[in-house]
């Protein structure tokens, strides 16, 4: 694997929830979420069919999308069905960050939207 700091990922994810919590009004714990959309960036060395065969491994389908003002590219993986705790978002999160990772991507964030 990269040397990409998984600990300094984790605890981003778990602010990012506190803060959802404390500062959006936003129901944390066992509640489920529609869809967690989490975001890889394509590196020079991406290559988008290992990735895609990788995540359908463990049932994970994902779409790349173009920014239309900054053409930037990312591939968003939707998960259904996650429940909004530490637990829910970082077991889908680090297990498709290192998927991505070992295809030539970076992880880029997560996000949903609320139902």
């Amino acid at each position: 694997m990269s040397d990409w700091d998984f600990a300094r990922q984790h605890s981003e994810t778990c602010d990012t929830l506190k803060h959802l919590a404390e500062n959006q009004g936003v129901s944390v714990g066992p509640k489920t979420i529609v869809n967690l959309d989490v975001f890889l960036v394509p590196g020079v060395q991406a290559d988008q069919d290992a990735l895609e065969r990788a995540l359908a491994m463990f049932g994970y389908t994902g779409e790349m999308y173009e920014d239309e003002e900054t053409k930037e590219l990312s591939f968003t993986v939707t998960v259904e069905d996650v429940a909004l705790t530490e637990d829910g978002v970082w077991l889908h999160e680090e297990r498709i960050s290192k998927i991505g990772i070992a295809r030539g991507y970076t992880p880029d964030g997560w996000g949903f939207f609320e139902p």
